[in-house]
């Protein structure tokens, strides 16, 4: 075997490895965001909710939105061409509503008072999931919970409120399933079973005394 073909068979040997090696390069700067809640009272202020999306990878990465998720559900829609119909829509409380760039270990806070999940039939015990969605239309998903409750506490039904959408029901309420089924390397627990949220009238008869 002379100079050259030694050559070669080391570049056919190592030419995987450099690939593989490229690889790893992108796999670990990809961008990575993290989101994060909480509430907070402050004296003479209402109750409110506080949220972080974080950049915790090494290259700069846009934000596009980010905030509470709650689940899809159908809606009425109204068309010239086709009359009535139905759809399917998905509740967002936005908290982040404008693009914002993070540089690699930078974060970004918002503050906003109750979402408004109530007012679309979401029982407040509902736990509503953070989510974060970058500039190439990628969604992050974090940690859901009961964010309503958190805000606005317990206690008797308020005054006008459903008591139906406030008073605590027998079972925990689940946050919806946000990833397909078939994404295995998905967290089991956002893979999707049930798309929607249990409806008005699922809410009263878990309400009722067993």
């Amino acid at each position: 075997m002379d100079a050259i073909d030694a050559l070669a068979v080391i570049g056919g040997v190592t030419g995987p490895i450099a690939a593989g090696t490229e690889v790893f390069a992108i796999w670990r700067d990809r961008p990575h965001l993290v989101v994060n809640f909480g509430t907070t009272s402050e004296l003479g202020k209402p109750p409110s909710v506080w949220f972080t999306v974080l950049n915790d990878g090494r290259q700069p990465v846009t934000v596009r939105e980010a905030g509470f998720y709650g689940s899809e559900m159908p809606v009425e829609v109204q068309t010239k061409e086709f009359g009535k119909g139905t759809a399917t829509a998905a509740y967002e409380f936005k908290m982040v509503r404008k693009p914002v760039l993070l540089d690699p270990g930078q974060m970004h806070e918002e503050r906003a008072l109750v979402p408004d999940s109530f007012d679309f039939g979401y029982h407040v015990d509902y736990p509503l999931r953070t989510f974060a969605t970058d500039a190439r239309g990628r969604k992050v998903w974090g940690k859901a919970a009961p964010v309503v409750r958190m805000v606005v506490g317990g206690g008797s039904c308020p005054d006008g409120f459903p008591e139906h959408l406030w008073n605590p029901l027998g079972d925990t309420l689940k946050p919806s399933r946000v990833a397909p089924r078939w994404k295995l390397w998905v967290r089991r627990e956002l893979r999707r079973g049930d798309l929607g949220r249990p409806s008005a009238d699922e809410l009263i008869a878990m309400a009722q005394p067993k």
